[in-house]
């Protein structure tokens, strides 16, 4: 259990960083700086992560011979993304700094 935990949290964290990493280098590579653009395509990508997922977790509940397994699968794949999530809102502003220094030069 211990393993599949940490897989969880591994494969949503590479998720979560490759869509914030791609809309940040979209942003310090544009000539025109767009920094509520780059928050709201973040914003509908973790949405958008976030509904697949339930879905998919929800499908698979449905069809499962075990549901407690399944809805607790269900929370983990939610827990992670939520935490996950959390701790981007918490570095949001120094990533905000960090591409605003890389757009300067």
């Amino acid at each position: 259990m211990k393993t599949k935990i940490l897989f969880l949290f591994a494969l949503h964290l590479f998720i979560v960083a490759s869509y914030i990493g791609i809309t940040s280098w979209l942003f310090v590579s544009y000539p025109v700086p767009d920094p509520i653009a780059m928050g709201l395509q973040q914003w509908v990508c973790i949405l958008v992560h976030i509904s697949v997922t339930v879905l998919i977790c929800l499908i698979k509940r449905r069809n499962a011979i075990d549901r407690n397994k399944a809805t607790r699968t269900l929370w983990l794949h939610v827990g992670a993304m939520v935490s996950w999530v959390v701790v981007y809102l918490l570095l949001s502003d120094q990533l905000a700094d960090y591409l605003w220094a890389l757009r300067s030069k």
